[in-house]
C-alpha cells in the first residue's frame, strides 16, 4: 500500500468500536520495536515480550526457542516420478516444476495442503528438463529461472491467478542447479551449473525493473547448493565443487555485497533440498559419502549453529522443498527426487506448530494522576445537517438471502508449551486517566500521534500524551490523519451514554471543530470508522436502529459537506473501512462492500455466525479483514484474505475477538486482538505477545515500518492504556 495512511503510515485510519493503545519504540535503552522490516517476506515469527512499567514491575519468562519441528509425515504422491524439478510456494500451495525422471519433463502440478491433493497447471513452455529452480516474488507470480534443457537462461514468470507463462528478461549467464533465493523484491541466482562446469557468479533480478545486476561472486564455485534467504542475508550450504561434496556454510549481506563463512554443516553432501522454517534454514536429504541421506539439518542464524532435525521416512537427493501456512503452523513440504529407487514420488510434510509468545507475570501497574487536566471543549456546537438522506424503509428485521462468502473453516491449532524465542518488547506509555477507553490512534511520526478515547482526544508530542480537547456527552470511536494539518475524528453524541446523532470533527492545525454530518434512521446513530484519502475525499461508516435492525450506512466529505451515500444493501452494521487507493475501498461487518471509484457494491457475507470489525488492503487483489466467530458460544478469531477475486479464512492462532488490522506489506501484518496481538511474515501468523492481564488490544498504527503503537482498556481500573 503505497498511499498516504492515516492510522498506520500515511493515510488510512483503522478503527474498531472500543479500548486501548500501544507503542512499540526503540530506545537505547533496549526496548526495541517489534515487527520485521516491511517489504521483506520475513520468514522468522516476529515474537515480542511485554514489559509493563510501573510499580510493582511485571515480569516476563525468558524465552529459547521458537519450537521443534514435528517428525516428517507422508503426504499424497507426486503425480510422476520425478527429480530435478522446482518447488515454490506462496503461502497456500506448493508448485512442481518440470524435472526428469526417464525423459526430461515441461509439466506443472499445484498441491492443496487442506484435500492432500495434485491439480496438473499449465506446463511449462520454455523447454523440459531438470536443474531449474523457483522462487516466489510476493506479487502473485513465480519466477522459475535457469535450468530446463542443460545451461539455459531462461526467466519463466507463472502467474498464479492466470494458470499462465510469460518470460522476464534472461539470466545474464546461462546457470543449471545453481542456488535460487528472493529478497525485498529481488530473485538472487547463486552460483550453479554452467554447461556442466560449477561456477561462482552471482546475479540479482530486480522484479520491478525486469533488471538483471552482477554481484559479488560465491567464494567457492559449486552446485546442487541448499540456499535461501532471512533476514537479509543469503546462506548456500553444502554442494558439489566439480571434485567432491562440501560442508561449508557461505553468507552473503545484501546490504554490503560482501560474503563471510559460518560454521560448517555436519555433513558433506550434494544436491539436498532447502527451505525457511521458523527462521532457520532447514537443509533436507542430499547424496553423501555413504550414499542417499534422510538427514534434516537446522542452521540457526541467531545462534550461528547447526543442529539435527528429523530424519525423512525416505532418503533423496535432488528433490524440492517449499513452506506453506496450515491449521497449527507453518508446514515444510518436501516433493519427489532420486533415492535407491530411482525417481522417486513421494512427498513428505514437517510441521513447525504456531509457539504462543511469552506470557507476563506480575500485577499490572495502577495509575492515579495527581489531578485531571481541564482540556478546551470544541469551538462550535452540533448543528442540524441540512444534507440528510434517509435511506429507504426498506426492511425493519434483517434476514440474509444472499449467498455467504465461501470461507474454509481452519481446524484447531495446535497446543505448544515449549518457550518462544526472545524478541523485542512493547512498552506501556502512560496515559491521561478519566477519559475512558482508547479506540483509535493514527501515528503520522515517532513525535506525532493523535487518539481517540470516549470523551477526549490526546497527543502524542514525542514524549508524553496530552489530552488535548474534551467532549463531553460522546463516544469517539476513530481517527484519521492526512497530515499534521489535516485531522478528522468520529463517534457519536447522545446523552446518559446512548448514540443518538452522529459526530464528525476536524483539526486544521489550530484548532478543533465540529462539523455536521448525515443522521440517518431513527436512532442508535453513531459513526464506527473513518477513512482519509485526500483533503476532498474522507469516508466514514457506521449504523443505525431502524425498528429491530441495525443498519449500516456510509458518508463521504467531499471538502465541504458531508453526504450519506447510496449503496445496494441497508441491513447490518458497518464497523471498519479501508483501502490501498481512491478506486478500491472496502467497508466490512456482518457483509462485505467494496467502492471501485464509481459504486459501493455488494461482495458477500462474512462467514455464518460471525462479524468483521476492521480491513486493510495492500492492493486491489490483496486485502485483508479481521474479526470474530463463534463456534459453541465461545467467541474466537477470524481472518479473512481476499486474494484471487474471493474471500478466504485464514488459520491464525486464538486470541478472541479481533479489532484492528495494519498492512504494511505482503510478508508484514499486523492485527490487535481482545487478548493479544498476532504478526504475518508472509507465510503464516504467529502469536507476536500476549495481552497483560486485565489488558484487552482494540487498534494499531504505525508511523513507519518499525514503530507501531496499539491501544485499548485495562479493566480494573477502567481506564485507556497505550502501548
Amino acid at each position: 500500500m503505497n498511499e498516504v495512511k492515516t492510522k498506520s503510515r500515511s493515510w488510512r485510519v483503522l478503527s474498531v468500536p472500543l479500548l486501548l493503545l500501544l507503542f512499540a519504540t526503540l530506545v537505547t535503552a533496549g526496548i526495541a520495536l517489534a515487527g520485521g522490516p516491511a517489504g521483506n517476506p520475513s520468514k522468522l515469527p516476529a515474537q515480542s515480550n511485554i514489559v509493563v512499567q510501573g510499580t510493582p514491575t511485571a515480569t516476563a519468562t525468558t524465552c529459547t526457542s521458537v519450537g521443534t519441528p514435528g517428525p516428517w509425515a507422508v503426504r499424497a504422491n507426486y503425480p510422476e516420478f520425478m527429480a530435478g524439478l522446482a518447488v515454490a510456494s506462496n503461502g497456500t500451495n506448493i508448485y512442481g516444476f518440470a524435472g526428469r525422471a526417464s525423459g526430461r519433463r515441461n509439466t506443472v502440478y499445484k498441491y492443496d495442503y487442506a484435500t492432500d491433493s495434485w491439480t496438473t497447471m499449465a506446463s511449462y513452455p520454455y523447454g523440459a528438463g531438470t536443474g531449474s529452480q523457483a522462487e516466489y516474488g510476493y506479487n502473485g507470480k513465480i519466477y522459475m529461472v535457469g535450468g530446463t534443457a542443460e545451461g539455459e537462461s531462461v526467466n519463466g514468470i507463472y502467474d498464479i491467478a492466470s494458470n499462465s507463462w510469460s518470460q522476464g528478461a534472461p539470466v545474464p549467464a546461462p546457470v543449471s542447479n545453481h542456488g535460487l533465493a528472493y529478497w525485498n523484491g529481488k530473485v538472487y541466482v547463486v552460483g550453479g551449473g554452467q554447461y556442466g562446469v560449477p561456477g561462482s557468479a552471482v546475479y540479482a533480478y530486480d522484479i520491478a525493473s525486469n533488471t538483471w545486476n552482477t554481484l559479488a561472486p560465491l567464494p567457492q564455485a559449486k552446485r546442487y547448493m541448499a540456499t535461501d534467504a532471512i533476514n537479509g542475508k543469503i546462506y548456500v550450504a553444502n554442494g558439489d565443487t566439480g571434485s567432491g561434496s562440501t560442508n561449508n556454510l557461505y553468507i552473503y549481506d545484501i546490504a554490503t555485497n560482501t560474503w563471510s563463512e559460518g560454521p560448517p554443516s555436519p555433513l558433506a553432501s550434494t544436491g539436498p533440498a532447502s527451505t525457511v522454517l521458523g527462521g532457520k534454514l532447514y537443509m533436507i536429504g542430499g547424496s553423501a559419502s555413504s550414499g542417499y541421506t534422510n538427514n534434516t539439518y537446522l542452521y540457526d542464524p541467531a545462534t550461528n549453529s547447526w543442529s539435527a532435525g528429523p530424519s525423512l521416512n525416505v532418503a533423496r537427493y535432488t528433490s524440492g522443498a517449499a513452506v506453506i501456512d496450515t491449521p497449527g503452523g507453518q508446514t515444510a513440504i518436501v516433493v519427489a527426487g532420486f533415492g535407491a529407487a530411482l525417481w522417486l514420488d513421494s512427498v513428505e510434510a514437517s510441521i513447525l506448530p504456531v509457539v504462543p509468545c511469552v506470557t507476563v507475570t506480575g500485577t499490572p501497574p495502577t495509575r492515579t494522576p495527581t489531578s485531571v487536566p481541564t482540556a478546551p471543549n470544541f469551538t462550535s456546537t452540533i448543528a442540524t445537517p441540512s444534507n440528510t438522506v434517509v435511506p429507504p424503509s426498506n426492511t425493519t428485521t434483517a434476514t440474509r438471502t444472499n449467498t455467504e462468502i465461501p470461507m474454509s473453516t481452519p481446524t484447531s491449532l495446535a497446543t505448544v508449551t515449549h518457550p518462544p524465542e526472545c524478541r523485542p518488547a512493547w512498552r506501556e506509555i502512560p496515559t491521561e486517566q478519566g477519559y475512558g477507553a482508547i479506540h483509535d490512534v493514527a501515528a503520522l511520526s515517532r513525535t506525532s500521534a493523535w487518539a481517540v478515547a470516549d470523551a477526549g482526544v490526546l497527543r502524542w508530542e514525542g514524549n508524553r500524551w496530552n489530552v488535548v480537547h474534551s467532549v463531553p456527552g460522546t463516544g469517539l470511536r476513530a481517527v484519521a490523519a492526512g497530515g499534521p494539518y489535516d485531522v478528522w475524528i468520529v463517534g457519536w453524541n447522545g446523552l446518559y451514554g446512548y448514540p443518538d446523532t452522529t459526530f464528525t470533527a476536524h483539526w486544521d492545525g489550530s484548532a478543533w471543530s465540529i462539523v455536521p454530518s448525515p443522521n440517518p434512521g431513527e436512532r442508535g446513530r453513531q459513526l464506527t470508522d473513518v477513512f482519509y484519502v485526500a483533503p476532498n475525499n474522507v469516508w466514514a461508516v457506521g449504523h443505525f436502529d431502524r425498528g429491530t435492525a441495525t443498519v449500516g450506512f456510509i458518508i463521504h466529505w467531499d471538502g465541504t459537506t458531508w453526504t450519506e451515500v447510496p449503496f445496494n444493501d441497508y441491513v447490518w452494521p458497518l464497523n471498519g473501512l479501508a483501502g490501498s487507493g481512491p478506486n478500491d475501498l472496502w467497508a466490512v461487518g456482518s457483509q462485505i462492500y467494496h467502492y471501485n471509484g464509481i459504486s459501493w457494491d455488494f461482495v458477500g457475507w462474512s462467514p455464518q455466525y460471525s462479524d468483521l470489525h476492521a480491513v486493510d488492503a495492500l492492493a486491489p487483489d490483496d486485502a485483508w479483514a479481521v474479526g470474530v466467530y463463534w463456534e459453541n458460544q465461545v467467541a474466537l478469531s477470524l481472518i479473512t484474505r481476499w486474494t484471487n477475486g474471493a474471500w478466504v479464512q485464514v488459520a491464525a492462532p486464538d486470541v478472541g475477538p479481533l479489532n484492528d488490522v495494519v498492512a504494511l506489506a505482503p510478508d508484514d501484518l499486523w492485527v490487535a486482538g481482545e487478548r493479544g496481538i498476532l504478526h504475518y511474515d508472509g507465510r503464516v501468523w504467529t502469536l507476536n505477545t500476549s495481552a497483560p492481564p486485565g489488558i484487552s488490544f482494540k487498534a494499531l498504527s504505525d508511523s513507519s515500518p518499525d514503530d507501531m503503537w496499539a491501544v485499548g482498556q485495562r479493566v480494573d481500573p477502567p481506564s485507556g492504556v497505550a502501548f
